[in-house]
Protein backbone atom coordinates (compact mmCIF):
# COMPACT_ATOMS: atom_id res chain seq x y z
CA UNK A 1 0.00 0.00 0.00
CA UNK A 2 1.18 4.03 -0.58
CA UNK A 3 -0.36 6.48 1.55
CA UNK A 4 -0.39 10.35 0.43
CA UNK A 5 -0.88 12.89 3.50
CA UNK A 6 -1.97 15.81 2.05
CA UNK A 7 -2.47 19.09 4.44
CA UNK A 8 -3.71 22.00 3.39
CA UNK A 9 -2.80 25.62 4.89
CA UNK A 10 -4.64 25.84 7.91
CA UNK A 11 -3.91 22.10 8.79
CA UNK A 12 -0.11 22.07 8.57
CA UNK A 13 0.22 21.73 12.19
CA UNK A 14 -1.09 18.44 12.12
CA UNK A 15 1.44 15.31 12.26
CA UNK A 16 2.64 14.33 9.12
CA UNK A 17 2.58 10.92 6.97
CA UNK A 18 5.08 9.24 9.12
CA UNK A 19 3.40 9.29 12.54
CA UNK A 20 -0.13 8.01 10.52
CA UNK A 21 1.80 5.84 8.63
CA UNK A 22 3.28 3.96 12.46
CA UNK A 23 0.06 4.06 13.84
CA UNK A 24 -1.57 2.40 10.74
CA UNK A 25 1.40 -0.78 11.72
CA UNK A 26 0.74 -0.29 15.57
CA UNK A 27 -3.07 -0.97 15.33
CA UNK A 28 -2.97 -3.97 12.57
CA UNK A 29 0.30 -5.38 14.26
CA UNK A 30 2.14 -5.67 11.03
CA UNK A 31 3.54 -3.12 8.05
CA UNK A 32 1.63 -3.13 5.05
CA UNK A 33 3.27 0.34 3.51
CA UNK A 34 5.76 -1.26 0.66
CA UNK A 35 6.68 -0.81 -2.70
CA UNK A 36 5.89 -1.23 -5.36
CA UNK A 37 2.20 -0.72 -4.23
CA UNK A 38 -1.05 -2.28 -5.50
CA UNK A 39 -3.05 -0.01 -3.10
CA UNK A 40 -3.49 3.97 -2.76
CA UNK A 41 -4.71 5.59 0.03
CA UNK A 42 -5.19 9.30 -0.47
CA UNK A 43 -5.99 11.59 2.72
CA UNK A 44 -6.64 15.53 2.38
CA UNK A 45 -6.93 16.93 6.02
CA UNK A 46 -7.99 20.15 6.28
CA UNK A 47 -9.47 22.40 8.94
CA UNK A 48 -13.04 24.66 9.41
CA UNK A 49 -13.29 27.00 11.48
CA UNK A 50 -12.83 25.11 14.63
CA UNK A 51 -12.91 21.84 13.06
CA UNK A 52 -10.11 19.80 11.65
CA UNK A 53 -11.29 17.18 9.11
CA UNK A 54 -9.91 14.02 6.93
CA UNK A 55 -11.16 12.58 3.96
CA UNK A 56 -9.90 9.26 3.22
CA UNK A 57 -9.87 7.58 -0.28
CA UNK A 58 -8.84 4.14 -1.09
CA UNK A 59 -8.19 2.91 -4.62
CA UNK A 60 -6.95 0.28 -5.97
CA UNK A 61 -3.95 0.46 -9.28
CA UNK A 62 -6.49 0.83 -11.57
CA UNK A 63 -7.89 3.81 -10.18
CA UNK A 64 -11.49 1.54 -8.97
CA UNK A 65 -12.53 3.29 -5.25
CA UNK A 66 -12.62 0.78 -2.94
CA UNK A 67 -13.92 2.75 0.08
CA UNK A 68 -14.03 6.41 1.77
CA UNK A 69 -13.80 7.74 4.96
CA UNK A 70 -14.48 11.13 6.76
CA UNK A 71 -13.36 11.97 10.20
CA UNK A 72 -13.35 15.07 12.17
CA UNK A 73 -12.39 16.31 15.49
CA UNK A 74 -13.42 19.86 17.19
CA UNK A 75 -9.93 19.74 19.62
CA UNK A 76 -7.79 22.53 19.52
CA UNK A 77 -4.80 20.00 18.76
CA UNK A 78 -4.89 17.73 15.47
CA UNK A 79 -3.23 14.73 17.30
CA UNK A 80 -6.53 13.51 17.79
CA UNK A 81 -7.57 14.30 14.37
CA UNK A 82 -4.46 12.03 12.91
CA UNK A 83 -5.17 9.18 15.68
CA UNK A 84 -8.33 9.02 14.27
CA UNK A 85 -7.51 9.10 11.03
CA UNK A 86 -4.82 6.14 11.59
CA UNK A 87 -7.70 3.71 12.78
CA UNK A 88 -10.00 4.71 10.10
CA UNK A 89 -7.14 3.72 7.52
CA UNK A 90 -6.06 0.35 9.49
CA UNK A 91 -9.97 -0.35 9.75
CA UNK A 92 -10.43 0.12 5.57
CA UNK A 93 -7.50 -2.57 5.32
CA UNK A 94 -8.78 -4.49 8.22
CA UNK A 95 -12.20 -4.36 9.95
CA UNK A 96 -10.61 -6.19 12.67
CA UNK A 97 -7.89 -3.56 13.30
CA UNK A 98 -8.01 -1.45 16.66
CA UNK A 99 -9.76 -4.65 18.67
CA UNK A 100 -8.23 -4.53 21.90
CA UNK A 101 -5.91 -1.79 20.81
CA UNK A 102 -7.24 1.41 22.42
CA UNK A 103 -6.37 5.03 21.32
CA UNK A 104 -3.29 6.30 22.87
CA UNK A 105 -3.72 8.22 26.08
CA UNK A 106 -2.05 11.39 24.78
CA UNK A 107 -4.50 11.09 21.81
CA UNK A 108 -7.51 10.77 24.16
CA UNK A 109 -6.68 13.81 25.62
CA UNK A 110 -6.30 15.96 22.69
CA UNK A 111 -9.66 15.65 22.01
CA UNK A 112 -12.99 13.88 20.93
CA UNK A 113 -12.36 12.42 17.38
CA UNK A 114 -16.17 11.54 15.42
CA UNK A 115 -15.29 9.40 13.02
CA UNK A 116 -17.67 9.65 9.97
CA UNK A 117 -17.86 6.69 7.50
CA UNK A 118 -19.19 7.63 3.59
CA UNK A 119 -19.71 4.91 1.42
CA UNK A 120 -17.66 2.09 2.62
CA UNK A 121 -16.66 -0.96 1.52
CA UNK A 122 -14.04 -3.75 2.37
CA UNK A 123 -10.65 -4.04 0.26
CA UNK A 124 -10.93 -6.39 -2.17
CA UNK A 125 -8.73 -8.22 -4.31
CA UNK A 126 -6.10 -6.23 -6.64
CA UNK A 127 -7.12 -6.54 -10.65
CA UNK A 128 -6.01 -8.99 -12.84
CA UNK A 129 -2.56 -7.54 -14.45
CA UNK A 130 -2.90 -9.80 -17.45
CA UNK A 131 -4.71 -12.99 -19.41
CA UNK A 132 -3.16 -15.85 -21.76
CA UNK A 133 -5.74 -17.07 -24.13
CA UNK A 134 -5.91 -20.35 -26.26
CA UNK A 135 -8.23 -19.87 -28.98
CA UNK A 136 -10.14 -21.25 -32.07
CA UNK A 137 -9.40 -18.83 -34.89
CA UNK A 138 -11.44 -18.66 -38.32
CA UNK A 139 -10.66 -16.48 -41.59
CA UNK A 140 -12.79 -15.28 -44.28
CA UNK A 141 -11.15 -14.57 -47.65
CA UNK A 142 -7.63 -14.04 -45.76
CA UNK A 143 -6.42 -17.42 -47.91
CA UNK A 144 -8.76 -18.76 -51.18
CA UNK A 145 -11.23 -20.75 -48.92
CA UNK A 146 -12.33 -20.02 -45.47
CA UNK A 147 -9.36 -21.31 -42.66
CA UNK A 148 -9.54 -22.50 -39.26
CA UNK A 149 -6.74 -22.68 -37.36
CA UNK A 150 -5.04 -21.92 -33.38
CA UNK A 151 -4.27 -19.17 -31.57
CA UNK A 152 -2.44 -17.76 -28.22
CA UNK A 153 -2.58 -14.93 -27.35
CA UNK A 154 -1.46 -12.97 -23.98
CA UNK A 155 -2.65 -9.00 -22.75
CA UNK A 156 -1.12 -7.03 -20.08
CA UNK A 157 -2.95 -4.44 -18.63
CA UNK A 158 -0.78 -0.63 -18.99
CA UNK A 159 -2.05 2.17 -17.76
CA UNK A 160 -5.94 2.86 -16.52
CA UNK A 161 -8.74 0.49 -19.40
CA UNK A 162 -5.65 0.37 -21.98
CA UNK A 163 -4.01 -2.96 -22.42
CA UNK A 164 -1.01 -4.69 -24.91
CA UNK A 165 -2.06 -7.53 -26.64
CA UNK A 166 0.52 -9.98 -28.44
CA UNK A 167 -1.00 -13.14 -30.30
CA UNK A 168 0.60 -15.79 -32.24
CA UNK A 169 -2.03 -17.85 -34.77
CA UNK A 170 -1.48 -21.01 -37.09
CA UNK A 171 -3.87 -21.74 -40.37
CA UNK A 172 -2.53 -25.34 -41.88
CA UNK A 173 -2.31 -25.62 -45.27
CA UNK A 174 -5.44 -27.18 -46.87
CA UNK A 175 -5.22 -28.37 -50.62
CA UNK A 176 -7.71 -27.41 -52.83
CA UNK A 177 -8.65 -27.13 -56.25
CA UNK A 178 -8.65 -23.68 -58.11
CA UNK A 179 -9.49 -22.59 -61.72
CA UNK A 180 -8.28 -26.13 -62.00
CA UNK A 181 -4.92 -26.61 -60.30
CA UNK A 182 -4.09 -28.19 -57.00
CA UNK A 183 -2.47 -26.00 -54.61
CA UNK A 184 -2.66 -25.08 -50.74
CA UNK A 185 -2.45 -22.46 -49.07
CA UNK A 186 -1.11 -21.73 -45.36
CA UNK A 187 -0.53 -19.03 -42.95
CA UNK A 188 1.57 -18.31 -40.11
CA UNK A 189 1.48 -14.98 -38.44
CA UNK A 190 2.40 -12.71 -35.50
CA UNK A 191 0.18 -9.71 -33.59
CA UNK A 192 0.75 -6.85 -31.45
CA UNK A 193 -0.97 -3.73 -30.85
CA UNK A 194 -3.26 -1.98 -28.25
CA UNK A 195 -6.39 -2.45 -26.75
CA UNK A 196 -9.05 -0.34 -24.91
CA UNK A 197 -11.52 -1.98 -22.28
CA UNK A 198 -14.69 0.45 -23.37
CA UNK A 199 -16.72 -1.36 -20.90
CA UNK A 200 -14.39 -2.82 -17.60
CA UNK A 201 -16.57 -4.18 -15.10
CA UNK A 202 -16.03 -7.10 -12.43
CA UNK A 203 -16.98 -10.14 -14.98
CA UNK A 204 -17.71 -8.64 -18.68
CA UNK A 205 -14.96 -6.42 -20.78
CA UNK A 206 -15.56 -4.96 -24.17
CA UNK A 207 -12.52 -3.30 -25.81
CA UNK A 208 -11.48 -2.08 -28.76
CA UNK A 209 -8.55 -3.04 -30.49
CA UNK A 210 -6.18 -1.96 -33.63
CA UNK A 211 -2.85 -4.05 -34.07
CA UNK A 212 -0.82 -5.09 -36.85
CA UNK A 213 -0.02 -8.83 -37.95
CA UNK A 214 3.62 -10.07 -39.50
CA UNK A 215 4.01 -13.72 -40.94
CA UNK A 216 4.95 -15.64 -43.32
CA UNK A 217 2.37 -17.40 -46.17
CA UNK A 218 3.49 -20.65 -47.85
CA UNK A 219 2.03 -21.95 -51.22
CA UNK A 220 2.62 -25.42 -52.87
CA UNK A 221 1.55 -26.14 -56.28
CA UNK A 222 0.87 -30.07 -56.88
CA UNK A 223 1.11 -31.66 -60.59
CA UNK A 224 1.61 -35.07 -61.71
CA UNK A 225 5.72 -34.88 -61.66
CA UNK A 226 5.98 -32.82 -58.36
CA UNK A 227 5.35 -29.95 -55.82
CA UNK A 228 6.56 -26.62 -55.91
CA UNK A 229 6.70 -24.20 -53.17
CA UNK A 230 6.97 -21.17 -51.80
CA UNK A 231 6.94 -18.32 -49.01
CA UNK A 232 5.75 -15.04 -48.80
CA UNK A 233 6.06 -11.89 -46.07
CA UNK A 234 2.79 -11.29 -45.55
CA UNK A 235 1.59 -8.37 -43.33
CA UNK A 236 -2.03 -6.67 -42.37
CA UNK A 237 -3.21 -4.28 -40.17
CA UNK A 238 -6.27 -4.90 -37.93
CA UNK A 239 -9.14 -3.68 -36.13
CA UNK A 240 -11.37 -5.75 -33.93
CA UNK A 241 -13.73 -5.99 -30.69
CA UNK A 242 -13.20 -8.40 -27.92
CA UNK A 243 -15.51 -9.51 -25.73
CA UNK A 244 -14.66 -11.18 -22.07
CA UNK A 245 -16.48 -13.32 -19.24
CA UNK A 246 -15.00 -14.23 -16.16
CA UNK A 247 -17.45 -16.70 -14.81
CA UNK A 248 -14.87 -17.44 -12.36
CA UNK A 249 -11.86 -15.33 -11.14
CA UNK A 250 -9.02 -17.61 -12.50
CA UNK A 251 -10.71 -18.40 -15.85
CA UNK A 252 -11.69 -16.02 -18.89
CA UNK A 253 -13.71 -16.94 -21.88
CA UNK A 254 -12.76 -14.70 -25.04
CA UNK A 255 -14.19 -14.03 -28.17
CA UNK A 256 -13.37 -11.21 -30.50
CA UNK A 257 -13.87 -10.59 -34.29
CA UNK A 258 -11.44 -8.47 -37.01
CA UNK A 259 -11.27 -6.74 -39.98
CA UNK A 260 -8.32 -7.03 -41.37
CA UNK A 261 -6.71 -4.91 -44.94
CA UNK A 262 -3.12 -5.89 -46.44
CA UNK A 263 0.04 -4.41 -46.58
CA UNK A 264 0.57 -6.04 -50.17
CA UNK A 265 -2.11 -7.18 -52.54
CA UNK A 266 -0.85 -9.97 -54.92
CA UNK A 267 -2.37 -12.46 -57.20
CA UNK A 268 -0.93 -15.53 -56.75
CA UNK A 269 -0.10 -17.26 -60.20
CA UNK A 270 0.39 -20.68 -61.87
CA UNK A 271 2.25 -21.64 -64.87
CA UNK A 272 0.25 -24.13 -67.02
CA UNK A 273 2.84 -23.60 -69.69
CA UNK A 274 5.70 -21.54 -70.80
CA UNK A 275 4.27 -17.65 -70.78
CA UNK A 276 1.15 -18.90 -69.80
CA UNK A 277 -0.38 -18.18 -66.23
CA UNK A 278 -3.22 -18.56 -64.14
CA UNK A 279 -4.52 -16.61 -61.26
CA UNK A 280 -5.56 -18.94 -58.49
CA UNK A 281 -6.10 -16.23 -55.95
CA UNK A 282 -5.96 -12.42 -55.54
CA UNK A 283 -5.48 -10.70 -51.55
CA UNK A 284 -8.98 -8.73 -51.41
CA UNK A 285 -8.69 -5.19 -49.92
CA UNK A 286 -10.83 -6.08 -47.15
CA UNK A 287 -10.86 -9.95 -44.83
CA UNK A 288 -12.30 -10.60 -42.14
CA UNK A 289 -11.12 -13.23 -39.09
CA UNK A 290 -12.78 -14.01 -35.75
CA UNK A 291 -12.07 -16.39 -32.69
CA UNK A 292 -13.39 -17.98 -29.68
CA UNK A 293 -11.16 -19.61 -26.87
CA UNK A 294 -10.53 -20.06 -23.26
CA UNK A 295 -7.87 -18.73 -20.64
CA UNK A 296 -6.76 -17.99 -17.55
CA UNK A 297 -5.81 -14.57 -15.77
CA UNK A 298 -2.80 -13.93 -13.46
Amino acid sequence: MHLSWIRSTAAVSCPDAGRVQADVVRRLGRNPFAEPSRIFVEAAVSRDERVWRADIEMRDDGGNPLGSRRVESDSSHCASLASAAGLAIALMIDPDAGIDRPTPPLARKAGKARPQIANPSPPRAAAPRGELVAALVGTSRVLPRPSVGGRLAGDLRLLGRLDATLSLAFLPEKRTLERGEQVSFGLFWGAVGPCYRLVDAASVTLSGCATFLLGALRTVVFDPARARASQFIWADAALGLRVGLSPWPAFRLEGGVDLLTPAFRRDYLVETAPGRYVAVFSDPSVAGSGFIGLGVQY
